[in-house]
């Protein structure tokens, strides 16, 4: 306990030029970054996968559809969303998101080892989709969550 209290001084210390922090905030501000870092970091390191394979689905000329193909799916799924929200409590919706989010991910990653060459377009148009409406989930869920701590 002593140890956790020494090192939230002295992240507050770290911080007190730089920011507000008061007492006992420091540890929170210094997990939030964290956790917001990795998570844009997640969104970064993807990205060019996302393209790839979005390019070699389609071509050039038609990745301009896949962003129309993204609004449509955004439009559908934010107020499904929103409904969802509104039956689960906060922790658990934002706890399961963040897992489903993860084993969709790591599904993406492991199909095209089991699918034919001739297969993988249509999963590389469908990663294409999910990536660009997991880059809002993902943000807007971290931010529900530091509005909720």
């Amino acid at each position: 306990m002593a140890a956790e209290k020494k090192a939230g001084q002295l992240v507050n210390r770290l911080l007190a030029g730089a920011s507000d922090i008061r007492d006992g905030e420091g540890r929170g501000v210094a997990v939030s970054a964290l956790l917001f870092f990795l998570v844009l970091m997640v969104v970064m390191l993807l990205r060019p996968v996302r393209e790839a394979w979005g390019l070699q689905a389609v071509g050039i000329e038609w990745v301009r559809y896949l962003f129309l193909v993204t609004v449509v799916a955004t439009m559908a799924l934010v107020p499904a969303f929103g409904v969802l929200v509104s039956c689960v409590s906060r922790r658990v919706l934002l706890a399961v998101s963040y897992q489903a989010c993860a084993v969709l991910l790591l599904g993406f990653g492991l199909a095209p080892l089991f699918l034919s060459q001739e297969n993988t377009g249509v999963l590389y148009v469908l990663y294409y989709v999910f990536h660009s409406v997991f880059n809002l989930f993902i943000v807007s869920l971290f931010w529900a969550l530091m509005a909720d701590v």
